[in-house]
């Protein structure tokens, strides 16, 4: 939990002035972005909607900004779920072979993946499905 002090609307006051501030003597963007990103990493909706509101007061639309880093996590979402789903893939297809009677040395020279490689992918699966 992010603590602001006794009056967290005055913080997020504060920080939307700075950024209103930032942002007119030029290069602000940035500063913008990576305060947004800082709140969405500690996934606090109310945090996020309070800068927020604290930021149009100060003539500030952040919606974009928002939005931004909305895509930029969704994206990440993305792709480490096709990064998940093709080790998921890669493991039952070296297990069906397994279960065939096809040996390392060909698993290996046809997949790339050496038996070491593969318990690990293996597990690095079982983990993120637990």
């Amino acid at each position: 939990m992010v603590v602001l002090g006794h009056n967290p609307e005055a913080a997020l006051d504060r920080a939307a002035y700075w950024t209103q501030a930032l942002s007119q003597a030029g290069g602000g963007i940035d500063e913008r972005r990576r305060f947004i990103e800082y709140l969405g990493t500690i996934q606090d909706g109310a945090l996020i909607n309070g800068f927020q509101e604290a930021s149009r007061r100060h003539g500030l639309n952040l919606e974009e900004d928002v939005m931004t880093f909305a895509e930029q996590l969704l994206a990440e979402g993305e792709a480490r779920g096709e990064a998940r789903g093709e080790a998921r893939s890669q493991v039952q297809m070296v297990e069906g072979l397994l279960r065939v009677g096809v040996t390392w040395d060909t698993i290996e020279a046809a997949t790339g993946l050496t038996e070491a490689t593969f318990r690990s992918l293996k597990a690095q699966v079982a983990a993120s499905d637990a």
